[in-house]
């Protein structure tokens, strides 16, 4: 037995049935409560079908909207030489192991400086440089089609030492200025 829910629209004046569940999966209580908050809704004119739908469609663009599926959106337009389209590959890679999976709106820079922080110590400072850079054009582009707000990984500019400063540390004793 399924549980339904009837009522009128309140822009159309339309009747309408929305199907809560089925009855062992669903018990009386659980429908009996969805009914409530379905009245509640109608009462602001809210037409619950629509909220319903609305909720499964920003889920869905959640699930489809990862960062590896829009860098893959972005890499399909870049027309770059075989080469450098080797070594930017080996960039997103390293993306894709920390935020691949996630979805674009969900990306805070701790999320973006943990992978950077990675390289980084490692000593590849200038992979460090390249992971920001290909994140800030993923953000870029995704800002451009709507998908996000604004570019996380432009707030990140400036804080990775450079390479020099790095070089600098590690050979002190070789290098002298005397």
């Amino acid at each position: 037995m399924m549980w339904r829910f009837g009522y009128t629209r309140s822009i159309s004046k339309k009747r309408n049935t929305l199907s809560l569940g089925y009855y062992p999966e669903l018990s009386l209580a659980k429908a009996r409560e969805l009914r409530e908050q379905y009245r509640a809704m109608i009462a602001q004119n809210i037409d619950p079908q629509e909220q319903k739908e609305n909720i499964v469609n920003a889920e869905r663009e959640k699930r489809e909207n990862t960062f590896e599926a829009i860098a893959e959106l972005y890499k399909s337009k870049e027309k770059l030489a075989p080469g450098t389209m080797v070594r930017n590959e080996r960039i997103y890679q390293k993306l894709y192991r920390e935020i691949g999976k996630m979805a674009i709106t969900d990306i805070k820079a701790k999320h973006l400086i943990k992978a950077i922080e990675k390289e980084e110590a490692k000593g590849y400072v200038e992979n460090a440089l390249r992971l920001r850079s290909k994140a800030s054009q993923v953000f870029r582009f995704a800002v451009k089609r709507g998908l996000c707000e604004r570019d996380i990984a432009a707030d990140l500019a400036g804080t990775i030492r450079s390479g020099w400063y790095h070089y600098k540390e590690r050979n002190q004793t070789l290098c002298s200025f005397d």
